[in-house]
């Protein structure tokens, strides 16, 4: 049976407990006036920041889209296994953002966009033909209508599109309410998706099917040559295959590991780390150079390339040093191999030569 008189004498000397820690809190909070805010104010700029923020990433996506399409038409011949048609557009409505971002942004792209129901244009290359107008409201692919499709299925049609041919493509739109179907002629390019990667680090990626760029990336890269630079990059690690080829040496390490761990039952996965890095730098001081030329072939202007490296090298002075073990050339070694590279390249274009990259002797 519980003591009640007990519970409540406890209690009672608990009081000056909390007086003091009330005191003590309150010692700590502001002293200052604080501004009252209306929530209407509040809610207002919440709206502004977002319709904000989304325009800040529709401008970083369509800069990285427009820089990249260039380069993957330059690495075609590189890659004609996972070469076909592209169109250079997309698509979306409101559920894309809903479902990618959450309601909040859903609103913020109503707003910013215009959207009804529906799925409609967000972007178009820029060099594209084809008379297709961001805002355009698209009814139907082909023969294939989207009234009842999402903006993600619209996009799939044409991905898999791409799988039957190389016809053009052709599009049933509406533009300030008249319909008219339009035919937008293809290029053929790789098929790397390019996504912009929503991290601060200042960081590219290739996984042998796309590339991937940190938004920290598209800040660094102050010229779309530097950008160019860096998707030349990546693409060139897919189209030359260097994630496949990383396996091979990478799996004979953890071989050695497992060998290792059954005779002194101690696993370490060091030979696996060891194999995985094995040509790293080798294949990173290739993507350099093939890279560099996939630059060079869509158009870019490569003066001046190697400076990109004088300020990865200012901004992450961890860069400058070079080690055994490291996953990548250092600065300097970039700087110097792209400047030599650039020096091959214009002397082939003084020569009317093909800007084909070397192989070894």
């Amino acid at each position: 049976m519980i003591d009640r008189a007990a519970v409540s004498f406890s209690l009672l000397r608990l009081i000056p407990v909390v007086i003091a820690m009330s005191l003590a809190l309150a010692a700590c909070g502001p002293t200052l006036k604080q501004v009252t805010l209306p929530e209407e104010a509040v809610k207002a700029e919440r709206e502004r920041q977002l319709e904000l923020a989304l325009a800040m990433m529709t401008k970083r996506h369509d800069r990285l889209q427009t820089v990249a399409l260039p380069l993957l038409i330059a690495a075609t011949p590189l890659c004609e296994d996972n070469a076909g048609p592209l169109y250079g557009i997309e698509l979306h409505d409101k559920v894309f953002y809903r479902e990618k971002l959450g309601e909040a942004f859903e609103q913020a792209a109503v707003k910013q966009y215009g959207l009804g129901d529906g799925v409609y244009v967000r972007y178009v290359h820029p060099t594209l033909p084809g008379g297709l107008s961001v805002g355009d409201r698209v009814h139907a692919i082909d023969d294939v209508p989207l009234d009842h499709k999402q903006a993600i299925e619209a996009m799939r049609i044409l991905h898999d599109r791409n799988r039957a041919g190389d016809p053009p493509l052709s599009l049933t739109i509406e533009r300030k309410g008249q319909r008219m179907t339009l035919t937008i002629p293809t290029v053929r390019a790789c098929h790397y998706p390019v996504i912009l990667v929503n991290e601060d680090a200042v960081n590219a990626y290739a996984d042998g099917s796309k590339v991937g760029i940190t938004k920290g990336m598209i800040r660094f890269a102050e010229r779309d040559e530097e950008l160019a630079l860096v998707v030349g990059h990546e693409i060139a690690h897919n189209t030359l295959g260097h994630l496949r080829k990383r396996m091979g040496p990478a799996l004979l390490g953890t071989i050695a590991d497992l060998a290792i761990a059954i005779v002194t039952g101690v696993r370490t996965g060091v030979f696996q780390e060891v194999g995985g890095r094995v040509f790293s730098q080798a294949f990173e001081a290739e993507a350099d150079y093939a890279g560099l030329y996939l630059v060079a072939r869509a158009g870019y202007d490569i003066t001046g390339s190697a400076q990109f490296w004088r300020r990865m090298a200012i901004e992450h002075p961890g860069s400058i040093q070079g080690e055994f073990l490291a996953t990548h050339p250092s600065a300097p070694e970039r700087f110097l191999a792209i400047e030599r590279t650039s020096r091959e390249i214009e002397e082939k274009r003084r020569q009317g030569l093909p800007l084909i990259p070397e192989r070894r002797p």
